[in-house]
């Protein structure tokens, strides 16, 4: 990034960040559309108002210039399952690893591991899990090397990973009413 967003309402530039997302990825949507989902979801209500909607619609035209000028037009993302699908298939890992794998790596998706690691080192961390969580630790090569020098990848940066993944993978869906503390 060339610069920081923190300055900006991080309402509006989620809703501008989506939008982009949208049209990146081929899945465009009208925009008094997108922004009534926006004004609903922003102010908690089940209508829209016209002027707010108006207001919305133009907060995310005129922030998609400084989002995409922020982010150096890089609007492609490479995801942790490439990485994660050639490794199971080369080193033909247990199917009961690599679908857990592939779950800490859907799990990842709403933390901010993306942006913190590389996708090969999210992978590696996916692996990781999964092997904790099975019971079956990562092996070493005939050549004596370990699974995670096969991927490239920092150890200390796939246990830092493994730590949010974990995390997440424990944190309940939403916390209840009755134990929420006021």
């Amino acid at each position: 990034m060339t610069r920081s967003l923190k300055d900006f309402q991080y309402r509006e530039v989620a809703a501008t960040a989506l939008w982009v997302a949208t049209k990146a990825e081929e899945h465009t949507r009208r925009l008094d559309e997108f922004a009534g989902a926006c004004v609903r979801k922003a102010l908690k209500t089940p209508t829209v108002d016209e002027k707010e909607r108006d207001k919305w619609c133009n907060v995310i035209v005129y922030g998609e210039a400084t989002l995409l000028e922020a982010i150096c037009f890089d609007l492609v993302v490479e995801h942790p399952y490439v990485h994660l699908l050639v490794f199971v298939q080369e080193q033909k890992v247990p199917d009961q690893i690599s679908h857990a794998a592939w779950a800490f790596v859907n799990d990842s998706l709403r933390t901010p591991l993306c942006i913190m690691y590389p996708p090969r080192t999210i992978a590696a961390a996916a692996l990781h899990a999964a092997g904790l969580r099975v019971g079956v630790l990562g092996r070493t090569t005939p050549d004596g090397l370990e699974w995670w020098q096969l991927m490239g990848v920092s150890l200390a940066d796939v246990e830092e990973a493994v730590l949010m993944m974990v995390e997440e993978s424990i944190r309940p869906e939403k916390e209840s009413a009755s134990t929420r503390r006021h």
